[in-house]
């Protein structure tokens, strides 16, 4: 059974509160036998959390920042992954350099998520996936999915 590690596009689906998340990314997400093949990253979490912090309504960004700090490690629990093990750490080392679009190194959230994908031998979930496919991480795009 595969384990899919979710970028913050992803996960932004899940956590998307009384919006409707995207159609592609739902009919991936019933398609799944199990939840627990589905894992979150601590980085992709401080992601959210910062473009929450971002978010020009209060009243909507104590909502987001409730969802992501509350709501995401009790959905997620033990599949909320934290990040810094030896492996992953010199694992990001190595595929922060690969050259994203043009002569750019990936972001290093990017690098951090394909190090614990590649580490823990996940399927990185995203939409971003002629750059992750550079690095050797296997990747899925739901949006792209025409089956």
């Amino acid at each position: 059974m595969n384990a899919y590690l979710l970028d913050a596009r992803v996960l932004l689906n899940l956590i998307a509160g009384t919006k409707a998340p995207d159609p592609a990314v739902k009919k991936w997400l019933d398609s799944l036998a199990k939840e627990d093949q589905l894992f979150a990253s601590q980085i992709t979490q401080a992601q959210l959390l910062s473009d929450a912090y971002r978010h020009g309504d209060a009243i909507e960004r104590a909502d987001w920042i409730e969802r992501i700090t509350k709501s995401l490690p009790d959905e997620f629990a033990s599949r909320l992954l934290r990040f810094g093990a030896w492996d992953e750490l010199d694992t990001w080392a190595l595929v922060r350099h690969v050259q994203a679009d043009g002569d750019t190194a990936l972001p290093a959230e990017t690098a951090f998520l394909v190090a614990v994908a590649l580490v823990n031998d996940f399927i990185l979930v995203s939409r971003r996936t002629p750059t992750l496919e550079k690095t050797g991480v296997r990747v899925f795009d739901p949006w792209a999915d025409k089956s």
